[in-house]
Order: C-alpha cells, then structure tokens, then sequence
C-alpha cells in the first residue's frame, strides 16, 4: 500500500488578509513570511490531530481490491477515481456503479456493492489506485480550527526564534492547545 499527495493546497484555511488583519499588519513586506506562517501552522495542526485541514488530492495504490477500503486521510471530501490494471495489463476506470464511497462515517471507506463484483486484475503490485480528495475549502473551516491557526501565526510572528530570553513559554501557546484538544474528543 502507498499513499502519495497527488495536488498540494492551492489556498490554505486561513487567507493572507485573515492573517494581516490577525497581526494588525498592514504593509506588503511580509507577504510571503506570513503566507508561510499559515502554511506552516496549518501543517502542524494537521499532525496534531490527524485531520486534513486543506484542501490535497491523495492517489492510495494497493496490490489488490478488498471488501471494504479505509481511505487513510479524513475528512474525505470526494472519491475522483477509483483505477485498475486488468487481466492484459490496461489500466482501467472502474465504473461507479460498482463502488460506494462513504465519506459519512468517522472511518471513511470505499466499498463494494451488493450484487456487484471486482474486477480481475494482473498479477503484480500497486495493481488498484484511488484517487481522493480531502481536507476543507477555506470558507468550510471550522471557526475554532481557523483560530488555533490565526494563534500559531501570532506566535511565530512575534517569535521568530526558538528561545525567547527574558520571559517563560511553553512549546505552544496555551489557547491552541486547548483547541487542539477540543478537536482531538470523538463527537458522537
């Protein structure tokens, strides 16, 4: 099994001008600085609790069709395509009458239906691919998500280095933390 970032985000959850006015910055200089702020903060907040928070396109390979597919990275907003080498060794689309994507449960899955077979496919590895689309469009992002990340751009905004002399912090502020862990709690 593999997964690959087939398209990396084109626009992050927080925009340049959310960012600017979070900063009161109101000169062009540190366009690109804070652009990679939201960048990096957005990164480090999907690590934190495992959610896709941009908008990616993932390809996942397998060597072989199974049951039931957990698609690995969540929220998924759409499965693309769903691919196949068969018997003579062409790659084919699978026709989607003959898969489910539910993108509804906390495991997200593609699955096969009922009455409905998989296709034969030659021997070899990384003989399926599924491609998905996951993470939010900015304007779909969760208030609280878009506030942790406006809270790590301040911080490193105004802290530019690893250690601050002359004052005490923590490894990260205490308000994203407290947000990351309100998103980490199962709801439902």
């Amino acid at each position: 099994m593999g997964l690959s970032i087939v398209t990396q985000p084109s626009e992050w959850p927080l925009s340049l001008d959310e960012a600017k006015t979070h900063l009161r910055v109101r000169h062009d200089e540190e366009d690109s600085y804070i652009t990679d702020l939201v960048a990096s903060a957005t990164t480090y907040l999907e690590g934190q609790f495992d959610l896709q928070l941009a908008r990616r396109e993932y390809r996942l390979t397998l060597d072989a069709f199974s049951d039931t597919i957990e698609l690995p990275r969540k929220p998924v907003a759409a499965v693309t395509s769903v691919k196949y080498f068969d018997e003579a060794g062409v790659e084919q689309t699978l026709d989607p009458a003959v898969y489910t994507a539910d993108l509804e449960s906390s495991v997200q899955w593609v699955l096969l239906n009922e009455g409905q077979a998989w296709p034969t496919l030659m021997t070899g590895v990384n003989t399926v691919s599924i491609t998905f689309t996951t993470g939010f469009l900015p304007a779909n992002t969760p208030p609280d998500t878009k506030q942790a990340i406006r809270m790590l751009v301040g911080h490193w905004y105004s802290n530019r280095e690893t250690v601050v002399v002359g004052s005490i912090s923590g490894s990260i502020p205490f308000g994203v933390q407290a947000i990351i862990e309100s998103l980490m709690v199962p709801v439902g």
